[in-house]
């Protein structure tokens, strides 16, 4: 087959020195741009699939037991990436939202409680030890009640320990050396929740009344000063009510009270029942003090209303033996019905002369 001039296909579509030409070449400058082109893009695809496989090597290099691995260019955006502990940014006034991991997660904060039972020899040097130990676990008595029978002496003592909340238990394993422990009781309440919302919010009050108060700097008349004024007086009250409860937590985290009972040989211990059954039970020794108290008031006033009786009765008795005699009198001094006065009586006499008519009426009629 002829070949035709240089530069130009053959008919079968062959260059003059044999090789083929590809249907995008037309002339020998075309296909030597096309054929490198090609070859370009054959190394940037062989280019990015060797660093995709570099960097996914890296990445899995790092999740077992080595350092994170770097930000590449294939994640996008700027070509790196910010840590988890980093803080994000924001709206603008925004000081951030607390982290959920990381050094600046919340701690649990616990409020803990005990109250233990105890049966001692003696109430007074027990209440005495119960100081003691309160002093060396940095803490304090509270609060003591101490009941004494008739006689003078101590049946039972409540004492109300405050201890810092580490050492609760050293606390309580001291006080149960103090004598027989007939309950023991720890309740633990979870106060985190309240704490982490108490603290957002203070940040968000901080950041609100910055703001304001810059606001009210550049403030351009007297009304508007007057309002944000009012706003942040209203900010600064709603803040200082969150600090006010933020201490008052983080008093009863630090600090764990325990409830000593403190009872002699022969005292027994009182347990409450919870529930319907402990209400009526609580119920039915209320009837039984009511009646009892009702017992001893009558008791108390019995002695007097005797004494009373005593003197009231003879009177009442005399009153009505006087009413009686003059009764009796009273009927005897009334005539009966019909009766005629006698004569003797001056005063029934002129009154029958009066009633009857004389001489003159007689002839006048």
């Amino acid at each position: 087959m002829a070949s035709g001039p240089r530069g130009h296909s053959a008919p079968d579509g062959r260059l003059s020195g044999g090789e083929f030409l590809d249907e995008n070449c037309h002339t020998l400058l075309g296909c030597g741009v096309y054929l490198g082109m090609k070859k370009l893009l054959t190394v940037v695809l062989l280019s990015v699939l060797a660093l995709t496989g570099c960097s996914g090597a890296g990445a899995g290099a790092g999740e077992g037991d080595g350092p994170a691995a770097e930000p590449s260019a294939a994640s996008g955006g700027t070509g790196y990436s910010l840590p988890d502990s980093a803080p994000r940014p924001g709206l603008p006034g925004d000081k951030g939202l607390p982290s959920t991991g990381g050094s600046d997660q919340l701690s649990p904060q616990l409020v803990r409680t005990a109250q233990v039972a105890l049966r001692v020899p003696e109430l007074l040097p027990a209440v005495a030890r119960l100081r003691l130990l309160a002093s060396s676990h940095q803490g304090q008595v509270t609060s003591e009640q101490l009941s004494l029978e008739e006689g003078g002496s101590a049946t039972s003592s409540y004492v109300v320990l405050e201890v810092a909340a580490n050492q609760l238990d050293d606390a309580l394993a001291a006080v149960g050396g103090l004598g027989e422990v007939l309950s023991r009781q720890v309740t633990t309440d979870d106060v985190t929740t309240q704490v982490a919302d108490i603290d957002a919010r203070l940040r968000n009050l901080d950041a609100s009344i910055a703001r304001l108060t810059k606001l009210m700097e550049r403030a351009g008349n007297l009304g508007d000063l007057a309002s944000m004024e009012e706003q942040l007086t209203a900010r600064q009250g709603e803040r200082d009510s969150l600090a006010a409860q933020q201490k008052a937590l983080a008093g009863q985290v630090a600090r764990s009270t325990i409830t000593v009972t403190l009872l002699t040989p022969g005292q027994v211990v009182t347990t409450t029942t919870p529930g319907f059954l402990g209400g009526l039970q609580a119920g039915w020794d209320g009837l039984i003090k009511a009646f009892a108290i009702a017992a001893t008031l009558l008791g108390v006033l019995l002695p007097f209303l005797a004494l009373a009786a005593l003197i009231v009765i003879p009177i009442l008795w005399w009153r009505h033996r006087r009413n009686r005699r003059r009764a009796a009198q009273s009927t005897e001094d009334v005539p009966a019905a019909g009766e005629a006065p006698t004569a003797t009586d001056p005063d029934a006499v002129s009154v029958a002369d009066a009633d009857q008519p004389t001489a003159e009426q007689t002839e006048k009629s």
